[in-house]
Order: C-alpha cells, then sequence, then structure tokens
C-alpha cells in the first residue's frame, strides 16, 4: 500500500511525525519566549493525536478526521514559524549598521 498511498498523495502518521519534529526543532530555535511558548503549546496539543494514529487502528473515517485536525494544527504552527521569521528579519534590518551608516552619509551631504 506504500506505492498506493504515495501516488495518490495520502499521508501516514510517519510523514505526520517528521514533520511535527522538524518543526519542534525549528521552535527550540525561537529566542522569544513568548512566541515559543504559544507554539509549543499549539505543538504538544498535536501530539496525542498523532501518537493515536501510530499506535491504534481505527477507521478510515477516524483516520481522516484526525489527519486533517493534525495537518491543520502543523500549518498554522509552521505558518506562526515563518512569521518569526519575517518579523526577525524586519527587525534586524531596522537595527543594521549599513543604514545608520547611510544615514550619517545623506546628513554629512546635506551639511556641504
Amino acid at each position: 500500500m506504500g506505492l498506493v498511498n504515495f501516488i495518490l498523495r495520502r499521508r501516514d502518521a510517519y510523514s505526520l511525525r517528521k514533520e511535527y519534529d522538524r518543526l519542534r526543532e525549528h521552535t527550540d530555535k525561537i529566542h522569544k519566549i513568548d512566541q515559543r511558548l504559544e507554539i509549543l503549546r499549539m505543538l504538544d496539543q498535536v501530539e496525542p493525536s498523532i501518537i493515536s494514529l501510530e499506535e491504534h487502528h481505527m477507521s478510515n473515517y477516524e483516520k481522516k478526521k484526525i489527519f486533517s485536525y493534525v495537518s491543520a494544527q502543523l500549518r498554522k504552527a509552521k505558518f506562526m514559524i515563518n512569521e518569526t521569521k519575517k518579523s526577525k528579519r524586519q527587525d534586524a534590518e531596522r537595527h543594521s549598521p549599513d543604514e545608520f551608516k547611510n544615514f550619517k552619509d545623506e546628513e554629512h551631504r546635506s551639511l556641504h
């Protein structure tokens, strides 16, 4: 069934676990504690569902229901991680030493 699942683009519990672990590692690298805790709480709520998919036998309907819930939560976490990266980049651009240097050059030019 692995090839059929691959062709039909069905995801299995292994792929969800892999994505979950990857997001968890990215979350651990976030320096702002409040943002990190918010994402970690979201991921902690998802983990029991992934465990149940890995360990329990259930109907296809239950699997689809859990897969859709877990996938949506992982997408939200990924979006939040990307937003923190964007805000970090914007903060770095705002406080860039090059900008201050350019500002000094412009000020110097306007005086002469």
